[in-house]
Order: C-alpha cells, then structure tokens, then sequence
C-alpha cells in the first residue's frame, strides 16, 4: 500500500510537467513554423507587410478548422478515443514533411495574391500546421480527465503553451535565421514534431475512463451573447496585431523580426491574462489603456517618426496594454472545463474574423490604413473603464448638459486638431511641426477629460485619427491608391510646386509641376533620388555621352524618373511588381515621365512581376546598365540581397555593364550587405554616399542618397575609378554573405 501511494504521488508530480514539456513543444513547433513558411514565400512575393499579414490569416485558418476538429472530436467520440485518434493524425500527417513551398507554385502577374497564397499555405504547411495546433486545446482537455487535482482549471496551461510560442517566435530572428538555412531549419522542425508524437503518447497514457470524465466534468450553457462577446474580444486584438504589424513595418522591412515583435507581444498578453495568478493586475492595464492609445493617436496624428525606438515602443505599448486588456476580460468570463475547447474554437473564429477584416476586406473597402485606428478605437470602446454612457462627467458640470457634451467634445477635439493649426500658421506666417504638436496636444487633452464617458471618448479618439489617416502633412492629397504591395499617395507639394508620390512615409518620385494648372512639366529633369547631380545621374549621363547606355533595365518603377535619361535610340524596360505604381507613372495624369520618353522615341517596356522572377526570364547580356531600386527608405525586398540574385543581376549585364544599386534607408545599413555580395562575385564595386544638399539642391527637388555600382571589370567603371566622389568598397567593413536560405537583419539594423 505505502509503495502504490508513492507511485500515486509520483505520477502526480509527473502529469503536470509532461502536460507543460508536451504544449511547450507543440506551440514551439506551431509559431516558429509560421516565420519559417513566410520566409519560404518572400522570394516569390517580394518584400511587403502584406505577405505576413495574409499568412497570419492563413494560419489563423488552419487554427480554427485545428481547433474545431479538437471540439467536435472529443463531443462525439469522448476523450479517450479522441486521443487514440488524435495520435493516429499526428503519425499520418508525418508523411507530408518536411516543410515546403510547393514546387511550380508562381504568384498571379499583375494580380493581389492574396488568394494565391491562402491556397499556397495550406498545400505547403496545412497537415502538419494543422495536426500540431489542434495538440494544444485537446491536450488541456486530457488533462482534465487525467485525475489530477489541478484537472478542474486545466487553462494554467494555455499560460505554459504560450511560454513555448514566445521561445519560439524570439528565438528565430535571433538564433534559428542568422545560424540555421532556411534547408536546416525543415529538418531540425521534423525532429521537433517527432518528438511531439512521443510526447503526446505520453500524454493520452494518463486520461481516466470515460464514465469517471462524465461523471465529474461539469457543462454550462453558453448563450449566444455570451459567445458573441467571446468573438468581439477575440476579433479586436486580431485586428489591432495586423494592423500595428503593417503600420510598423511600411518603413522599415517585412523580415521575421519586425513580423514577430508585435505576434510575441499578442501571445504575451495571451500568457499574462490566463495566468492562475495574474502577473499584472487587470484593473492597471484598463487605466493605462486610454493613456496608451491617446498617446498613439498624438504620434501618428502629427505624423512623428523620430525618434524611432521611441514612437516604436509607443505603438507596441498600446498594442500589449490594448491585447491585455480583451484577453483579461477573456480570462475572467471563460467557462468551466467541460466548454473548454468551444471557448478556444469561439476564441479562434474571432482571431480569423479579425484577420480576414485587416487583409481581405479592409483593402477593398479602405484607400488608407485605417484599420489600425480603427482597432485601437474599438479596443477602448471594449474598456470596462469607460464604463458607461450614464457616468456624470464632474461634479461641477451639470447631469443635464451631459447629452449635449457627448456631441460637442468631439467637435472640438476635430476642430483643435484640424483648424488650430492652420489658423496658428496664418497668424505667425509660418507652419510647421510645432504648431501641428501643440495644437494635437491640445485636442488631446481635451479628448483625455471625456475618457470616463464611452461614446464621448471614443468618438473623440476617432476624430484624432481622422486626422492621422487624413495623408502626409506638406501638401494636398491628389490621389489615394490602394493594393496588395501598399498604400500609394500622390500629395501636391507647394514648395516646387511638386507632384510627390509618397509610399508610408517615403518620397517615391517627383516632378514638377505647373503652378497655375498642376499639370506635370520638364520630364527631361529628374529629382529626389535621381537627380541629374547625384550618384545614378553621374552615371547615366556619362554613359550616355560614350554611348554605353542604349539598354537599360530598372528593377522598381517608381514614378519613372529615369525615364528622363532615355532619349531616341534608348531600350528602357521596367520590372514592377505592383500596378498601382505602374499606373501612377503611367495613367494616372500627375507625372509624365514614361510618357515623354516614349514621345521622344525611347522603347520603353513594363513587365509586370517580382523582378527576380521575371528578370531571370530575360536573355544573358540584355543591359549596359541594371538599376536595383528597391531599396529607398521603405519595406527592402531581401529575396534581391543575396547571392544568388546577385548572379542573376549579373548575368543580364552586358560584357561591359554596370549594376547600380540604390541602398538609401533610413533604418538599415545595407552597404556592407551589398559589398559583401560584390567580394563574393568577384566584381569591383564602388560606393558613393551623397548626403550632403545645399538649400538650392533640396529647393530644386533633389534628396540625399546612397549607391553602388558594380562591374565585372574596371574598364567598365573607368570614368568613376577616376572620380574622387565615388569611393572603393574596401572602405566598407563586410558583412555575412546574405543567401535565400541566409539573411541577419540584426546585423545592419541602425541601432542609434
């Protein structure tokens, strides 16, 4: 008798660590799964926030049918059978690894491929993403029939899978993409799902009979509103995770490492919220909440960038404090174990409803990324601080002007954000980013006083963003585009007067246009990046002169300024991937580029398509001259910075071509990704930095930039070798060489 209770205790002590090890690994395998697969997909699709975001839909699809089979198995077959069923998929699904992109698989031409990839995930990764996300809700259900006495609450474990998503999602920016190839990493995650096998039969060895679960698990109903609310909960920080991930990486880069920081911080939350003892308590994350969004709203609404880790740290905050709230108000209504995995199926069609509304409909219905806002607004409409409508608003103000208050604050608050301004820079003759500053701190403050009355508050918050989503400052908004790759904004500048097509926060292409009409003019002068005084204008015009610049390729359209350089006698062909900006160069009537190049007698083609894709399909030899420029300030496409690009580049030279590189960013020190490429090739390269503009310069409609040239020989950078503005690559300290199955975003991050 003494020695079978020491072996009671004993597998008591046991379960718990097994069942924690068993979800650990199984949320480990799941969330590293997903940067994996999506950095599989980059080189066909290019570098958007677009891709991670319909991947985060496609997961959360596999999630839910993951999650639906967990409940209507265990309803209908019960807990043992089902883990004998359960135990049986994973060992079927075995077969379909490793993990892969499906060979002949090519993205849509001039399409949004959002469908095509949503078709893509679950042939590539469906069974095995599928057979592992449906371990975690079904294994806490195991455990609760295991007769353990922990087994009446078995949600701590939800807390212990989510430790293992974080490992997993930290984990791969830092250790598993700098160290491991992309090849390795398929094979390292078969082992891992071997081992889950083993765990999960570990695992089932332990549920109860099946007449002893009945008799002891208890079942609630669940009404309909209580189920709806469990969706809106879920939806919101759904929808607030894509929306913050887009806004944060527009300007930066779509690499798993800005992807994963804002998924991490969702799971945190997650962790945090069905802990058994809340590591923070829900009533700080409520009153923090309006402060953090409030905050964001100032921020965005008067369009601050700098400094970066601050506004960065800004929007994370209300992102985490935001998803801690939802999920606490989740953790706090969740029912008794028997609905347990109906609440995490409810739980995931509200993630999916929240996914699907950021990258499928919100682009169709929305020209500006208003979603975000949009999320951040209903999360603290969802505040149970802002508590309800009746809530007096002072003392001193009277109950019956409430009403009245609730329509005039928002009016207010837009009409400090909105006119305030204008009229602060009629009377001192001057705008400028401190009078937009004080004028939203105002509005904001005044938005702040209405935060214990709901519909005051919110409705004050939305006219905040209102005026965040209302374009870049500078200038009038001509012309919104939406698609697939991003939003695109032509904004009329007075200081030229200027065309500007912005993309996030990034100047894409200028030209100058008529005061009195708008109409574009001198399409023989190109600016910003291009100017004919800077890096790639040096270029251009000398091989022009010596006659080395007859065929030019160029790899991002833009608005076409280089179409300025190609006269009669020029082959320019452009490879865009995204049609909005091909009609913005061509169509859309506020730049004239392309078209009087063409007027001029150039031949000038556009193929649509990733430009890796479709510039292999080109013959050896095609260009005198092969211009990289996608690389200007915003999301830089890796899949083009790596060795084997670099070889496709290079065999499209002509025997004495020249491959320029535009590497300007505001985040990203791309220069010794680049020399290191050029070492590799066995190419000479030389780099010139032109940061430095006069007033005149800036005024004229040039901006600083950042380019290197690369040559199979140095007769065919004679001119430049000579040239005290362009220095050799040597100068640069080198950097790993990047591959498709290698890159380290990390190591040329721009820290300062």
């Amino acid at each position: 008798m003494p020695r079978t209770w020491v072996l009671q205790v004993a597998i008591i002590r046991l379960i718990v660590p097994l069942y924690c090890l068993t979800l650990f690994c199984s949320s480990a395998l799941l969330f590293s799964a997903e940067p994996m697969f999506a950095r599989m997909i980059l080189p066909l699709l290019g570098g958007t926030p677009a891709v991670w975001n319909t991947c985060l839909v496609g997961f959360q699809i596999l999630l839910l049918a993951a999650y639906a089979y967990g409940h209507w198995s265990i309803r209908y077959l019960g807990v043992r059978r089902q883990a004998v069923l359960h135990v049986l998929v994973l060992l079927s699904v075995a077969v379909a690894l490793p993990i892969m992109v499906p060979r002949g698989w090519q993205p849509p031409n001039g399409h949004s491929p959002i469908l095509w990839l949503l078709m893509v995930l679950p042939v590539g990764l469906g069974l095995p993403f599928f057979a592992v996300a449906g371990t975690a809700p079904v294994l806490q259900r195991w455990f609760s029939a295991s007769g353990h006495p922990d087994a009446k609450d078995p949600y701590f474990l939800y807390a212990a899978s989510n430790v293992g998503s974080l490992a997993a999602l930290l984990a791969y920016p830092s250790i598993i993409e700098p160290l491991v190839r992309v090849a390795n990493q398929t094979h390292l995650w078969s082992a891992g799902y071997v081992a889950l096998i083993a765990l999960t039969c570990c695992c089932a060895v332990f549920i109860g009979p099946d007449r002893e679960i009945r008799r002891t698990v208890p079942v609630e109903r669940i009404t309909a509103g209580r189920r709806i609310r469990w969706i809106v909960l879920a939806m919101v920080p759904s929808s607030l995770l894509l929306g913050s991930t887009t806004f944060i990486t527009t300007d930066i880069a779509a690499v798993p490492l800005l992807w994963i920081v804002p998924l991490a911080i969702y799971l945190l939350s997650f962790t945090l919220a069905f802990r058994s003892r809340p590591m923070i308590p829900h009533a700080i994350m409520t009153q923090l909440q309006p402060v953090a969004v409030l905050s964001v709203a100032l921020i965005v609404a008067g369009r601050v960038a700098q400094p970066v880790w601050i506004v960065l740290a800004m929007h994370l905050a209300a992102l985490f404090i935001s998803s801690m709230v939802c999920h606490g108000e989740l953790a706090a209504d969740r029912p008794l174990v028997g609905r347990l995995t109906d609440f995490y199926l409810t739980m995931s069609l509200g993630g999916v409803l929240g996914g699907l509304f950021n990258a499928m409909l919100a682009p169709l219905i929305f020209r500006s990324a208003v979603e975000y806002p949009i999320a951040l607004v209903a999360a603290c409409a969802l505040c149970p601080l802002i508590a309800s409508t009746k809530t007096p608003s002072r003392k001193f103000i009277p109950a019956w002007l409430d009403p009245t208050l609730d329509v005039v604050v928002p009016l207010l608050v837009l009409g400090l954000a909105f006119w305030l301004p204008r009229t602060l820079a009629a009377i001192v003759r001057h705008d400028s980013i401190n009078l937009r500053i004080f004028a939203l701190g105002a509005a904001t403050t005044l938005a702040a006083t209405a935060v214990r009355r709901r519909w005051r508050f919110v409705c004050s918050l939305a006219a905040l963003f209102c005026i965040a989503v209302s374009g870049p400052a500078g200038g009038t908004v001509l012309t919104t585009q939406r698609s697939f790759f991003g939003i695109h904004r032509v904004l009329a500048n007075p200081a030229g007067p200027f065309n500007d097509l912005y993309h996030g926060t990034t100047v894409h292409g200028r030209q100058k246009v008529d005061p009195t009409t708008g109409a574009p003019i001198d399409p023989t002068v190109a600016l910003t990046y291009y100017h004919r005084t800077g890096p790639i204008g040096q270029l251009l015009s000398m091989r022009s002169a010596a006659g080395q610049a007859d065929r030019i390729g160029v790899v991002g359209m833009g608005v076409a300024s280089l179409a300025a350089y190609a006269d009669r006698g020029t082959h320019l062909t452009y490879y865009e991937i995204d049609p909005v900006v091909r009609w913005m160069a061509e169509d859309s009537g506020y730049f004239s580029f392309l078209k009087s190049a063409q007027n001029r007698g150039a031949d000038v083609r556009i193929i649509m398509g990733d430009a890796r894709l479709t510039l292999r399909d080109s013959a050896d030899g095609s260009y005198d001259v092969l211009v990289l420029d996608a690389f200007s300030g915003d999301a830089i496409p890796i899949h083009l910075l790596t060795r084997e690009a670099m070889k496709i580049d290079l065999d499209k030279l002509a025997d004495n071509g020249v491959l320029a590189i535009h590497i300007s960013n505001i985040y990203l020190d791309l220069a010794p990704v680049v020399s290191s490429l050029v070492r590799d090739a066995g190419c000479i390269g030389l780099y010139q930095d032109d940061s430095t503009i006069t007033r005149q310069q800036a005024a004229d409609g040039k901006c600083a930039s950042q380019w290197i040239i690369v040559a199979r020989t140095d007769q065919a950078l004679a001119a430049q070798l000579a040239d005290p503005r362009w220095q050799p690559l040597s100068q640069i300290p080198p950097a790993p060489v990047w591959t498709d199955d290698f890159s380290n975003i990390l190591g040329v991050f721009r820290w300062r």
